[in-house]
């Protein structure tokens, strides 16, 4: 007796996880990740360049006055309120694909948080005090834990402390035209031991006492990062055509305040102003609060241009229709070029075919039938084969189907001649 060996049922592998299409990738987060990028190199190469914070040339010349202008403008305390919204953003996005495949957002989340500060305390450590991975791992945890998991109207709060933060920032502003005072100081940078260590090791010694309190000074930011994820709930970057209006304004208006913020610390540090020592540190506060709306108007920006890029590239995309005629077949040895030929009818089956002539005799019977017997004879007088009149006589149109002048032409015409009595006299 043999035995038949039965094979033991095995696990389903898993799908793999497929990566989406490029078409229905959102294009607005990677514009403003990328773009913001630049700007983080130039801001911190600037930092090392001079040594301390926040990286201008105290005593610029010429093109230099420009470049100070518009780096304090531009640049300066507005590229890392976008990665802080982007952040935020990304959070929400994580959160919702995590708990569509089944798995706990939360503890995903938290895992990628810790991993943050770890990663910044070593990069912080070794590298660069003004490292931001380790606040963005804190400011996540507290976003997981405290934030992610509210309704709709507790991530609304968030809208009203924005304004209450624009109405603070306003009146600082009206105070701050009303009681400057007229001096001849200039933008100091403050110094960073471990940016002019003479040693690597003593530059180490010495990021390991500036990178706490660079992180601790920088965790605030978690207001931009819940409106980043506010932002995300209202898929205002996923979909941008659907909130254009908004993010209009959002630009214009985030836009304006960010510039007039910086203006007066930018004409400082470009050398047009005169003012105080301090007055300079009220421009400079006042200017760090400002750049906090110009890195929400970068984001609004960048989706509109999502928006403009991807009309573009679907227009690329779609079949255009030729007004010029279809062009001629290849041009044979015997002569010039033959025109393609149309596509065949399709031909249809033997048995319909015979169904229809069928069909087709029958209905000339009847209407044979239907005629009224009448012989044409010419009227008196007249010449054989004329009508009256001289009009020569049709006679297809009184002979019957089937027949000719000849006589029937077939057996279905003599059977109606009999039927008919009609007679060719």
């Amino acid at each position: 007796m043999t035995r038949t060996a039965v094979p033991m049922p095995t696990a389903p592998t898993p799908p793999a996880r497929a990566l989406p299409p490029a078409a229905d990738r959102a294009l607005a987060p990677d514009l403003a990740r990328g773009a913001m990028l630049l700007f983080i190199a130039l801001a911190n190469a600037a930092n090392c360049a001079f040594a301390g914070q926040p990286g201008i040339d105290p005593t610029p010349r010429g093109a230099e006055r420009v470049v100070n202008f518009l780096m304090v403008t531009l640049v300066h305390a507005r590229a890392y309120p976008v990665f802080a919204v982007m952040f935020g953003y990304g959070l929400i996005q994580l959160a919702t694909r995590q708990r569509a495949a089944g798995q706990d957002e939360r503890r995903v989340l938290g895992r990628r948080g810790g991993a943050l500060v770890g990663f910044g305390l070593v990069h912080g450590t070794l590298l660069y005090f003004g490292d931001f991975l380790g606040a963005y791992g804190i400011v996540g945890l507290v976003a997981t834990f405290l934030l992610l998991r509210r309704g709709e109207r507790f991530h609304r709060v968030v809208l009203w402390l924005w304004v209450w933060q624009t109405l603070v920032v306003a009146f600082y502003a009206v105070t701050l035209a009303a009681g400057w005072s007229h001096g001849h100081a200039t933008v100091h940078n403050s110094p960073d031991a471990s940016l002019a260590a003479s040693s690597y090791g003593r530059s180490v010694l010495d990021r390991l006492a500036e990178w706490p309190v660079h992180t601790l000074t920088v965790l605030p930011f978690l207001v931009i990062v819940w409106l980043g994820m506010w932002m995300a709930r209202r898929r205002l970057l996923d979909d941008p055509a659907a909130h254009r209006v908004l993010l209009r304004r959002v630009a214009v208006g985030g836009g304006a305040l960010s510039v007039a913020g910086a203006l007066p610390y930018a004409l400082v540090s470009a050398g047009f102003l005169q003012v105080d020592a301090a007055t300079v540190r009220h421009m400079a506060m006042l200017h760090d609060i400002t750049g906090e709306y110009g890195g929400v108007a970068y984001v609004a920006l960048f989706g509109l241009l999502a928006v403009r890029l991807g009309a573009r590239r679907r227009g690329r995309a779609a079949p255009r229709r030729s007004l010029l005629p279809a062009a001629p077949g290849p041009a044979t040895p015997q002569g010039p070029a033959v025109p393609p030929k149309p596509a065949a009818r399709p031909q249809r089956p033997a048995t319909q075919e015979s169904a229809a002539a069928r069909e087709l005799a029958a209905a000339r019977e009847l209407a044979a039938a239907a005629r009224p017997a009448t012989a044409w004879r010419p009227a008196a007088g007249g010449e054989p084969g004329r009508w009256p009149g001289g009009a020569r006589r049709h006679a297809d149109l009184h002979r019957p189907v089937g027949t000719s002048r000849a006589g029937p032409a077939s057996r279905a015409g003599r059977a109606a001649r009999r039927r008919t009595g009609w007679s060719a006299a």
